[in-house]
Order: structure tokens, then sequence, then C-alpha cells
């Protein structure tokens, strides 16, 4: 079986054609826009990743580079016109061209896998250019999502990348060094913090939008299970044994319903990729104080290093599993 990123395959004719088949699909979207380019906004509610964008009022763009040094643009629109197509996320006329698919055996095979998994991934709308205010030139493109923020009204956000290592086996030594190095405990708990923000208008900490912001050096200083814990315990605003609200044990348990789906679905149908530096996002309404349970969301974000693996990812799904141990614990340590 074939290894390497998904569009090593692809000749410079299909590669024009994938780009050609994001950007129809993005004029569709936008078809009432009086500019061929997005006009954006710095996306707010970012906690983890290069910048994005918003741009209003409920898609994001995620800037990227096509060029022949660097695929990674390239390989992450790819992907998620793959998932468009096994899941029609949407109509668009011009989906990639059949035979792309009809030539690859092992990409037909990874359908199946990518038509479950697509509840977990933001809603795609092809490729943009972006159009800053107050700029009068157009950026390099960008690819347009939905902001899965946009449905609450104060969202809290973590950012959690995955895996037992995050660079790809073709990386350099530098690169796998320097990757390493940053979290050496990636290997052994499958995930790392990339950050996180809470909504706690009256603790001490908060910003002037009564947010408590993480970055990733908080993450990397979590080099023990008991200090990952914390941190979760942080996030779903259980660590004060004497304040802790039931709804937020509810919370947790809700989240690990959703953890345990898509594990199961990585178990059960992933033999062909591996999705290295791709990230959770964990999101809640801050704001739910009447509902029983805040309304959450649990996506996978991330595929620039998306790639054909003949064993799937267990490292993805170690990650996953380590971080259900943590949250179950916390579960039982709040009830």
């Amino acid at each position: 079986m074939y290894k390497g990123s998904l569009i090593q395959k692809l000749d410079l004719r299909s590669r024009l054609e994938l780009l050609e088949t994001a950007l129809y699909r993005s004029k569709k979207v936008f078809a009432n826009h009086e500019k061929s380019e997005c006009e954006v906004e710095p996306l707010s509610h970012q906690v983890g990743g290069h910048p994005m964008m918003r741009i209003p009022p409920d898609y994001i763009l995620k800037p990227f580079n096509i060029s022949e040094d660097d695929e990674r643009g390239l390989r992450e629109v790819f992907f998620y016109e793959i998932i468009a197509f096994a899941s029609k996320f949407g109509t668009c006329d011009h989906e990639i061209h059949a035979e792309i698919i009809d030539k690859d055996k092992q990409l037909q095979a990874i359908l199946a896998l990518l038509r479950k998994l697509s509840v977990f991934i933001p809603l795609y709308h092809g490729i943009n250019r972006i159009h800053m205010k107050g700029e009068r030139r157009a950026r390099p493109e960008g690819i347009v999502l939905k902001d899965i923020t946009s449905d609450f009204k104060v969202p809290c956000i973590m950012d959690i990348k995955m895996g037992k290592q995050t660079y790809e086996p073709n990386a350099s030594i530098e690169k796998k060094r320097s990757q390493m190095k940053k979290y050496p405990e990636q290997e052994i708990f499958g995930f790392r913090i990339i950050g996180m923000k809470i909504y706690s208008p009256t603790h001490l900490d908060a910003d002037d939008k009564g947010f408590r912001v993480f970055g990733k050096s908080f993450g990397r200083k979590l080099n023990h299970d008991s200090k990952v814990q914390a941190a979760l315990r942080t996030f779903f605003q259980l660590e004060n044994p004497s304040t802790r609200d039931s709804r937020f044990v509810l919370l947790v348990e809700k989240i690990l319903e959703k953890l345990n789906e898509l594990s199961h679905i990585l178990n059960k149908h992933n033999d062909s990729l591996a999705f290295t530096s791709s990230s959770i996002l964990i999101v809640y309404e801050g704001e739910d104080i009447d509902k029983a349970i805040p309304k959450c969301t649990v996506n996978v974000i991330d595929f620039a290093h998306v790639r054909y693996e003949a064993e799937g990812d267990d490292g993805f799904l170690h990650g996953i599993n380590t971080l259900e141990k943590f949250l179950n614990a916390i579960r039982n340590q709040s009830s």
C-alpha cells in the first residue's frame, strides 16, 4: 500500500483542477459579494496555531501559500476536497475531477472513513483571496471554513495537538529534534495542550472581556499526569471543590461521549491515513447558565500533514485514549 503525501501522485493538470474546483466552490458561497476577494478581520477566539482571519459573520479563512517547495497548503485543500466529495458537504458543479478518484484505488478506500469522520470536521467552502480592511491588495489564497465558534455567545476553547509525534517520517533530523524538544511528553501522552481560554469574568486573571487565556508556553510546562489533569480541571471549571458545578461534570461526560465516538470511527475504519500534527478543538458555551449541560462541540482540525499510512494512526488514537483516561479521572473525582 502506498505511503506518503496525499497529493504526491497528482500531476500538474490534476493540481490545477483541484485549485479551480476549490475556487469555484468559494465563489458559489460568496456569490453576492461585490468583491471577488473575502474582506476579513483578525480571528479573536483563536488559541493556537498560525494566525487565521474571520469572515463575518460565520466563516474563518486560514491563509496559506502555494509554492513548489511548500505543498502544505495544497495538501490541506486536497484533504478538504476529498472530505467534500465523500460527505457532500454542499453542492458544487465542479467536484474533484472524477479521474483523480478513478485512478487511485487507495483514495477510493478511504472515502468511507472520511464520510464518517466528516461530522467532526469543520464545514469547508473552498479557497478565496484575503482582502484585509484598509488594504488595497489582496493577499494569497486561504481556505474558507465554517467558524466553529460562531454558534456560541461566549466560546471557551481548548486546542489539543494530537499524536505521539508532530513531524512526518521524511522530516529532517533538525525538524524532528526541534519538534521533540518542544514537548518531550508528547510521545508519552499522545497529545499536548496548545492553548485554551475560559470565560471566568470574576477571576483575578481574567482579561477585559472576561477570559482567562493560556498560551503554548503554559502547555509545554504540563510535564506530568497531574499537571495535565489540573489543566483540564481548570478548562472545565472543576478546579475548586467548594464551587464545583454539576453542569460541568455533565459537560465532561458529554465530551467523553464525543471522543469515544471519534475513537470508534478511527479504530474501526482507519487503516489508511495518519493525521500527523492535526488537532482536536473542544468548544463549549461559557454563558449557558440556564441549561443543564452547556452546549459543546469536538472537532478535528489542521490537515496539512495528513498522509497515507497503511497502519492507520496509532499515535492519534493513543492521544484520544489518554485524554479519555484523564477526563474519566476528573469526572470520577468531581462526582
